[in-house]
């Protein structure tokens, strides 16, 4: 599944992190902390990874402690997105489902395009009315999530 990330500075690991291979860069955009992938931090130089304040389009590729508000999602940054190109998903032209407490939330085909991501304000009121813990917007609606996936709720 593929998802546009903000990455904001990790101040818990920030002084140690560019020696010691930890992430130096966090995403909160999924409402559950998102960290780079190590295979990737070892294999790529820091200037072709994600920045503060920088946004990527990334795969998640794992998720510790699924179901929970603990743990992370391991991604893989694919690459940087210009701010310029990025849209915000408003009602009535995405549809959500829910997958094990995740509020999945995909561009409906008529919109469909590569840097859409949903605001804040949208977010939260998603989040809280589906009792979920994370929310990611599938860029990469090929992806099978579950063989369970309930059917699509189409918002607007």
């Amino acid at each position: 599944m593929e998802t546009i990330l903000k990455f904001i500075t990790n101040t818990k690991d920030n002084e140690a992190g560019a020696a010691s291979g930890k992430n130096y860069v966090i995403s909160r955009t999924l409402c559950k902390i998102a960290v780079i992938s190590k295979f990737v931090l070892d294999a790529k130089p820091r200037e072709m990874l994600p920045a503060p304040g920088e946004m990527w389009r990334c795969r998640i590729v794992k998720e510790t402690q699924p179901g929970q508000n603990a743990g992370c999602f391991i991604v893989e940054p694919i690459h940087k997105v210009d701010e310029n190109d990025i849209v915000k998903l408003v009602p009535g032209t995405f549809s959500t489902s829910l997958v094990d407490k995740k509020l999945i939330v995909r561009p409906k085909t008529d919109y469909a395009g590569s840097s859409w991501i949903i605001s804040l304000h949208h977010k939260r009121i998603l989040v809280a009315e589906h009792k979920a813990y994370a929310l990611i917007v599938d860029l990469d609606s090929e992806d099978v999530i579950t063989a369970d996936e309930p059917t699509l709720k189409v918002h607007g």
